[in-house]
């Protein structure tokens, strides 16, 4: 294709480098919203409040299983409408702004016209064509987006670079505070284990959490731990009392463990706290989220190029057929 097609009249379905400029400027306004949802939605699926918690409550509450990437994806679609009114606004405008900019030329074509030649149509498979090439574009930007807002809440995690603080949990008066490395020891309720595992394109992880007992005298469940079926072992043998080190993240509880814990008769503190054995544990739901943005993203590329490659084509074929018609029209390069 030659490098000046992109040059050539809006008649022949391409849209034009000044357009283009205009709408993408115009654009950043609604990119701008559509981050901010993104960005918010995914500190509320990393603390768990909000609307997120909300509505993954009602989803485990009356289906009896969350979808944390569906919930994600819906809040942040929904939240991210008027970004995606102001991006369709601004491609109307640019559109506006591009057809007074070519008055001038149009009213040459209607000169021409009357004097016997007449203006080369818009093909309709050429406007189709650019109309979805653009659709896959915007998708393929929002999927790349939401692919980055995903890992963000990673930012936010504790890490487990410092030395671990001890805590005991059985101990009269322990208050479970703060976040980051630390060896809890104390009696894990294993009659209460709750398993949640992640499927991800047929490979199964599954991550087992169960409550530590508060002091004598208490009721209310502070914190629980990732166990691992090693432990269930010598915990059987040795009985519940455990000594687990890992990573201490506040409200870091799953939803969808939160609820089944909440029907199960446990009072659960409003600020609770996980011990988690592994950072992978902690990063594993969203790298699956941003990877499976990022793929969807990528077939949305995919099928991006092979559109452009397509309505390029359609644009040589329509060439072709013009020339035919009239071999002396002068084409662009």
């Amino acid at each position: 294709m030659n490098e000046n097609e992109d040059n050539r009249p809006e008649t022949w379905g391409l849209e034009t480098k000044q357009r283009k400029r205009k709408r993408i400027l115009k654009s950043i306004p609604g990119y701008l919203w559509i981050t901010i949802a993104l960005a918010w939605f995914a500190y509320e699926s990393a603390h768990y409040i909000g609307l997120f918690a909300k509505l993954s409550e009602w989803e485990f509450g009356t289906f009896g299983i969350s979808w944390p990437m569906l919930t994600f994806c819906v809040l942040a679609g929904a939240f991210g409408i008027p970004g995606m009114l102001l991006i369709a606004a601004a491609s109307r405008e640019a559109r506006r702004d591009e057809e007074k900019a070519t008055i001038e030329a149009s009213l040459a074509a209607s000169a021409a016209a009357e004097e016997g030649e007449e203006e080369t149509p818009v093909h309709p498979d050429i406007q189709r064509a650019e109309r979805t090439a653009r659709l896959l574009s915007r998708v393929t930007r929002l999927a790349a987006m939401g692919a980055i807002a995903c890992l963000i809440p990673i930012l936010f995690l504790p890490g487990m670079q410092d030395h671990p603080r001890a805590i005991n949990a059985d101990a009269p008066g322990t208050e479970i505070s703060g976040e980051g490395p630390a060896q809890l020891t104390g009696t894990v309720l294993l009659s209460r284990t709750a398993t949640l595992e992640h499927s991800f394109f047929g490979f199964r992880r599954a991550m087992h959490i169960a409550p530590v007992l508060p002091p004598a005298g208490q009721d209310t469940i502070h914190v629980f731990v990732e166990i691992t079926q090693d432990d269930l072992g010598v915990a059987r043998e040795r009985g519940t009392r455990l000594a687990v080190t890992g990573t201490l993240v506040r409200q870091g509880m799953p939803g969808a463990l939160r609820v089944l814990y909440h029907n199960a008769g446990i009072d659960l503190a409003e600020e609770g706290y996980v011990l988690y054995r592994y950072r992978g544990s902690m990063l594993r739901p969203y790298i699956g989220g941003s990877v499976q943005c990022a793929l969807i993203g990528l077939a949305t590329l995919l099928l991006w190029l092979w559109q452009r490659r397509h309505l390029r084509a359609l644009v040589r074929e329509e060439e072709k057929n013009v020339l035919e018609l009239d071999p002396g029209m002068d084409l662009p390069a």
